[in-house]
């Protein structure tokens, strides 16, 4: 009787911790995940920009940055990875002025020396047209870097994208446009009349 007792004792001590362990997995796997943000993947997807139409991107969108939001907004260390031997990328949040402005840019290296750069995630205000975001996904696997730029009013619901790209990550470190699968040059050219690029 009593080596039953124990037996069944032992048996549900065991499945015990079993459980606790799978949860303890399960935490530190969600938030490494959290930590290790390089984008969202939905970027990549071949039906990612003709998925985006008139009626729905306003709302898409909105969703995607709040993602990135979540993500950036206490965002204090660098983010690091080696792609390939002597390569490295870092995501670093830079300061801004005001705190409802987010800027992360996406550095990388060859050998500890800085060689390139480009904006990964941007949010900023804009008296012309409401906000201006810039959403990024790293493959790190394929050293490619899904783009989409776009400037959202709140007030009129409307959506102007004002471009979609893919960027490579030469063996070098150097950043290169890949494909461009849309551009608004006007939109484009208020970019840069805005210096919303840094």
């Amino acid at each position: 009787m009593m080596k039953n007792t124990l037996f069944i004792s032992s048996i549900f001590i065991t499945i015990i911790l079993n459980l606790c362990c799978n949860q303890t997995d399960k935490v530190i796997h969600n938030s490494l995940t959290t930590n290790n943000f390089w984008g969202d993947k939905s970027l990549s997807f071949s039906n990612y920009f003709s998925s985006l139409n008139d009626k729905n991107s306003y709302q898409l969108l909105k969703q995607q940055n709040l993602i990135y939001e979540k993500e950036y907004l206490n965002f204090t260390k660098p983010l690091t990875t080696t792609l390939r031997n002597n390569l490295d990328v870092n995501l670093i949040k830079n300061q801004t002025v005001n705190q409802d402005e987010i800027k992360i840019n996406l550095y990388t290296y060859n050998r500890n020396k800085k060689i390139d750069s480009i904006q990964f995630y941007r949010k900023i205000n804009n008296d012309d047209y409401g906000r201006y975001y810039s959403l990024s996904y790293l493959n790190i696997q394929q050293n490619k870097i899904w783009q989409i730029k776009y400037f959202q009013s709140s007030k009129s619901k409307l959506t102007q994208v004002i471009s979609y790209s893919t960027s490579i990550i030469l063996k070098d470190g150097h950043i290169k446009t890949d494909s461009l699968f849309y551009m608004d040059e006007s939109l484009e050219a208020e970019i840069d009349r805005l210096k919303l690029y840094y």
